[in-house]
This record gives structure tokens, sequence and C-alpha cells, in this order.
């Protein structure tokens, strides 16, 4: 009896997640698959990678998980040089993640595929990384307000 027991929870938790799981790729505005959509995104974008964004950062990978996309960026230096350069410019790396941020908000302006993703329910998140390796910070942009 207790086999059978465990065994229907198995089934009802398990058929409970995979609905769950389809049901967060479903925009709540529309029918529209966020999942399916962030997945050829990131397949049309990753035949571009790397991509050189300036001379201090490039966008080395990217994934779609569920209804996130990931871009994974690496600055060209390492905290310490990073450091030192804002020292040198009197500014903080508050001050970077700032830029940061509102490059990343940039997207929710005009026509962009990405924006227009973000409004209908996706979630855009980009992970910074120093020469290194060290991860500095991550930004995600789940609305376009």
């Amino acid at each position: 009896m207790r086999l059978a027991t465990l065994l229907t929870f198995i089934l009802v938790f398990f058929t409970g997640a995979s609905a769950q799981a389809q049901n967060n790729c479903k925009s709540e505005y529309t029918d529209f698959d966020l999942c399916s959509f962030s997945k050829d995104l990131a397949d049309q974008m990753a035949a571009n990678l790397p991509m050189r964004i300036n001379k201090n950062m490039s966008i080395e990978s990217i994934n779609a998980i569920g209804r996130i996309l990931q871009l994974n960026a690496v600055l060209t230096v390492n905290r310490k040089q990073l450091k030192e350069t804002y020292d040198n410019a009197g500014k903080t790396f508050d001050d970077f993640r700032q830029m940061m941020t509102r490059s990343v908000d940039s997207f929710c302006v005009g026509e962009n595929p990405v924006g227009s993703f973000i409004k209908l329910g996706g979630i855009v998140r980009y992970t910074y990384k120093f020469s290194d390796g060290e991860q500095f910070m991550v930004i995600t942009k789940e609305s376009c307000a």
C-alpha cells in the first residue's frame, strides 16, 4: 500500500511540475511561447559569438534557460585594473554598474525584438566576468517600465 501511495505521489508531483514548466513558458498576456523564442534568439545570436561590444568587453556566450535569455560578457580587464581606471577618473564600481544597467535598459526602446520579448514576460540576464574569470555582476531585466 505504501509503495502505491509513493508512486501516486511521484506521478502527481512530476505531472504537476511538467505542467508548471509548460505554463511558465507562456506569456501571461498572449499564447506566445517565451521559452521557444528565447531558444531561437539564443541560437541566432550564438552564430555571431564571440562578439566584441567595444574595446573593453565582448559577449562570449548566450544561453536560453526557459524564459530567460542569458548573455555572458567578459571584460578585457581584471578587478584591480578596472578599479584603478575608475579611481583615476574619480568614479566607482557603482558608476559602472549604473552605466551597464542603463545599457540593458536600452533594449526596451524602439522596436528591439529583445525588448518585445521582455514586454511579453521574458527575462534577460547579463552576467559580467573579469578577464581572469572572476564574476563581477549580474543584471537582470524583467520588465520594460
